[in-house]
């Protein structure tokens, strides 16, 4: 990549095809303005057709802008036209410094004591001296990493407390896609009682089964609290509407009659839809649901 070649390309006033294509060039050239991507890598680099490329080239071409090398049997090479190179700096041209010999005198601070070996002499001879009641101070240290926990190169981490039994879950259902503790199946069965917590559980197994990816859940006890109660007593309430209403149709005299029950039916279920879900939100804006 060339800069001189980039800033170039950005100060060409041309139409906004040509400039893209112009710094696609300028962005693959090297340091003598020169480039060889084909028409793919031009369309990749612009998003444009390539049609539209070849256009771009060919005006670029025209107006002076790039030169292309036709090579029969490998990749046409672009020279970019008017490229100014960076002219050289003062420091450039400058001559080479003299540097002083490996073996010259050394500086005041090579002479000076290495500030390591003067802290741990004091520290030595602040341990080595005794106390008003004659005990040694260096007998008194004790180093940090002279205890018995270091020593036996073990760390004092607390083990982290194993669940107990009750907390530890289960699976539940026909194909075990439920997890639930003991405690909250017997809460479950405490609270709709032992059929209705096995329908939940099976609907939810199934449900689970018929999923592909992650478990979308972190608490299936929760998932069952908050939606899958509330489905099954609504799909046994449209269950009953239904089988209620088809049998009042049957007793139709006439097809017009048949048919005006039926259209009943229908608004009848439609209705009892939206009274349960509405239900269902009225119950989980009053915190009915336990969570």
């Amino acid at each position: 990549m060339s800069t001189e070649a980039t800033i170039w390309a950005w100060k060409q006033r041309v139409p906004s095809s040509q400039k893209i294509v112009l710094l696609s060039m300028a962005d693959r050239a090297g340091e003598d303005f020169r480039c060889w991507p084909s028409v793919r890598r031009l369309c990749l680099d612009t998003s444009l057709s390539e049609r539209t490329v070849q256009q771009a080239v060919c005006d670029l071409e025209k107006s002076g802008l790039i030169r292309r090398d036709l090579r029969t049997g490998r990749a046409t090479v672009y020279y970019l036209i008017g490229v100014q190179r960076r002219e050289s700096t003062p420091a450039d041209s400058a001559p080479p410094q003299k540097l002083p010999p490996a073996n010259a005198a050394g500086t005041p601070a090579d002479s000076a004591p290495h500030p390591r070996k003067c802290c741990t002499q004091n520290l030595k001879e602040n341990l080595t001296r005794t106390n008003q009641g004659g005990e040694s101070a260096q007998a008194r240290y004790t180093p940090p990493h002279t205890s018995a926990s270091a020593q036996s190169g073990k760390s004092s981490k607390k083990a982290k407390p194993q669940n107990p039994a009750s907390e530890t879950k289960q699976p539940y259902g026909d194909f075990g896609n439920v997890l639930l503790t003991a405690e909250e199946y017997e809460r479950l069965v405490q609270d709709y009682g032992e059929q209705e917590a096995k329908a939940a559980i099976n609907f939810l197994d199934l449900h689970l089964g018929a999923r592909t990816g992650k478990d979308p859940y972190k608490s299936h006890n929760l998932a069952m609290r908050k939606w899958v109660f509330q489905k099954l007593a609504e799909d046994r309430h449209r269950l009953g509407i239904k089988s209620s209403l088809k049998l009042q149709a049957q007793g139709a005299t006439s097809g017009k009659d048949f048919f005006e029950r039926m259209e009943e039916a229908e608004w009848a279920v439609a209705e009892a839809e939206v009274a349960a879900r509405n239900a269902l939100l009225n119950a989980t804006s009053e915190g009915r649901l336990s969570s």
